[in-house]
């Protein structure tokens, strides 16, 4: 990691304007620190641990329990710098996938699962933030947590309660939501 750049963070859920976890969600993947999230509520922690967060600190914490997790991060961006140069290779790697060549991608958290071919490569980047990188007419948002390259798609089935099968020329089906139907129906003309 740059010297400029943070390594580490520790990070309050509850931030004026905006909570740590859509904080999260603004920083580019490649440059996402090792965070600690610190919180006065249980319930917190919990979704902290659905977030790839390195460690949380229930408030009130103690400076035995806060030295304990600081010389664990330590030791952990110490390994993490050994293994630097590798990580950004694959990042280089991933990043020369022409999106064009993606059929779709899957995020149900903050991991993006691109599917090309009978391949599949992770990324650390949110559904909203890899959304914005398609070209509209070419990327269809079809769930949550799917994008469909238009390309790919051979047709739509209807299924249960108003929802729609997708399926792409591979084979692959996949779930279009309720709300993202008239959407898409406009879209491919249906």
């Amino acid at each position: 990691m740059a010297r400029n750049e943070t390594d580490l963070l520790f990070l309050d859920v509850q931030v004026p304007v905006m909570d740590g976890f859509a904080l999260l969600e603004t920083l580019p993947p490649e440059r996402m620190p090792v965070v600690t999230f610190t919180t006065a509520y249980d319930e917190h922690a919990v979704r902290a641990f659905k977030v790839p967060a390195f460690d949380d600190l229930l408030k009130p914490f103690d400076d035995p329990r806060f030295g304990k997790t600081l010389d664990r991060a330590r030791k952990h961006l110490a390994a993490q710098n050994g293994n630097s140069d590798r990580l950004m290779t694959l990042l280089d790697d991933l990043r020369q996938v022409p999106l064009e060549e993606i059929d779709w991608v899957e995020a149900p958290d903050n991991y993006a699962s691109l599917h090309v071919g009978s391949e599949t490569h992770s990324v650390r980047e949110t559904m909203n933030s890899f959304e914005g990188r398609f070209d509209g007419e070419k990327s269809l948002r079809i769930h949550q947590s799917t994008i469909v390259n238009a390309d790919r798609i051979k047709e739509l089935r209807p299924w249960l309660h108003g929802e729609y099968v997708v399926l792409l020329k591979d084979g692959t089906e996949l779930t279009l939501s309720r709300t993202y139907r008239e959407k898409i129906l406009t879209a491919l003309g249906t």
